[in-house]
């Protein structure tokens, strides 16, 4: 059934965009839980206060802590795992959906 073809070929880039953007490096920020939002927001907060009294180490030295300390807690407990395998399960779930209403319909 041509209809399926294309659908699965659309979900499967569907599924693996959103895969790759849950585990590429990109927007680190946006996918780690921060502990504490406030101290981070201090670090940062004082990185560009380093870096505006020209103070270049030290404030490439804190933005690279903070890169790291981001990156590192992306793993932290195996959450971004766990998103994945969420994923995974919606991306799922959604085509079983979308295969039954169009069978339905097509039986109609």
């Amino acid at each position: 059934m041509a209809t399926f073809e294309g659908l699965e070929s659309f979900e499967e880039e569907n599924l693996h965009k959103v895969l790759v953007s849950l585990l590429d490096n990109k927007d680190v920020v946006t996918k780690t839980e921060i502990q504490n939002p406030l101290n981070m927001a201090r670090l940062v907060s004082i990185a560009e206060w380093l870096e505006a009294y020209n103070m270049t180490k030290p404030a490439n030295f804190l933005r690279e802590f903070i890169k790291m300390y981001l990156t590192y807690m992306i793993s932290h407990d195996r959450k971004s795992r766990g998103e994945v395998v969420a994923v995974l399960g919606e991306g799922m779930k959604e085509e079983r959906r979308l295969r039954q209403k169009l069978t339905s319909n097509m039986e109609e």
